[in-house]
């Protein structure tokens, strides 16, 4: 898995924001403070989102950062933490996004996916 070249630009760049483009997968990588930023509609598809625990990192997990991130997923994206509480996936529920708990990997018990509901097209 780590030789494939999109893996390969991506770790030759990390530490820092990038955004690097491979035939047709693109991977933004942001460094900053995630509370902070501002999230246009729809600008993801995909977020891993590595906010420990509530304990740990209370305003990542708030309904209104929640709400501020299901909001630039599109229809059908997915968001993925290893962070499994309650208050996690509440806050996501909470944001309109399908939460569904899973068996973890690697020494993790749980981790968290949630998904925006795919808009029906009539």
């Amino acid at each position: 898995m780590f030789d494939h070249p999109v893996w390969q630009g991506v770790l030759s760049r990390w530490g820092s924001s990038f955004t690097f483009s491979l035939e047709h997968t693109t991977v933004s990588v942001q460094v900053q403070d995630v509370t902070q930023a501002v999230f246009p509609e729809n600008l993801f598809s995909a977020v891993y989102l590595d906010g420990f625990s509530p304990k740990s990192n209370p305003e990542v997990w708030t309904s209104g950062f929640c709400h501020s991130v299901a909001f630039a997923l599109v229809s059908g994206g997915w968001l993925s933490t290893y962070s499994s509480s309650g208050t996690v996936r509440r806050a996501l529920g909470e944001a309109g996004l399908e939460v569904h708990k899973c068996t973890g990997l690697a020494g993790k018990r749980e981790y968290v996916t949630a998904q925006k509901p795919v808009e029906a097209v009539l």
